[in-house]
């Protein structure tokens, strides 16, 4: 297994060369991803490349109304994410009660919204491992994370970021025009945005 080079991204493979990117590593060839593999990894969770420890958790294709029923999220996420067919939100159980700080392991859903592509999905993936990084930093020094302040961080992070990381990994012999970051069919797709300060909870099964 470890001979196998595969040039696909999934979710894995996304986490172990963002995360070797962000510590000034260049190199991200197949071979160095594969040797950083876990063989029998769960895809929800992001790992230090390093030491293995769990940085934190994401599901992609969950579905908003489900997740975030009892407990929106702020108004501003959607404004931020406005351009983006995703959004991306903690789920209730790391966010302390009645607050959006954080207390816990970052556990991350991302929504997405009607007519996403594999790019969507892959910059999605990323914003979340960003997410992920600077709140295992936060909580390393022992500092409260604001949910959205991460969120906000982390996008405008890897915004800045994304076009050199894309060409650091073609330039590896990467194929990033046909990523697996979402296998199969997502849970629901966000197919309606309310023009005032909340995300209406209309969804869709999504077929593709």
């Amino acid at each position: 297994m470890r001979g196998l080079h595969l040039r696909t991204l999934n979710r894995q493979r996304t986490s172990i060369a963002w995360l070797l990117y962000r510590s000034q590593n260049n190199d991200l060839t197949p071979s160095t991803i594969a040797g950083l593999e876990r063989i029998f990894e769960r895809p929800s969770i992001i790992r230090d490349v390093r030491s293995h420890v769990p940085l934190g958790q994401c599901t992609i294709g969950s579905s908003f109304s489900r997740v975030l029923r009892t407990h929106p999220c702020p108004s501003e996420l959607f404004d931020l994410l406005a351009n983006e067919r995703y959004i991306l939100w903690f789920d209730r159980s790391c966010l302390r009660d009645e607050t959006n700080l954080l207390h816990d392991f970052a556990r991350l859903h991302i929504f997405l919204k009607d007519k996403y592509t594999n790019e969507d999905q892959l910059r999605a993936w990323i914003h979340a491992v960003e997410v992920c990084r600077d709140v295992a930093a936060h909580r390393s020094n022992h500092r409260d994370t604001d949910a959205l302040q991460a969120i906000q961080t982390a996008y405008e992070k890897t915004s800045l970021l994304e076009k050199p990381f894309l060409q650091a990994l073609e330039l590896s012999h990467w194929i990033t025009s046909d990523s697996a970051i979402l296998n199969g069919s997502p849970d629901s797709v966000i197919t309606s945005v309310e023009a005032k300060q909340r995300l209406e909870s209309i969804e869709g099964k999504k077929t593709r």
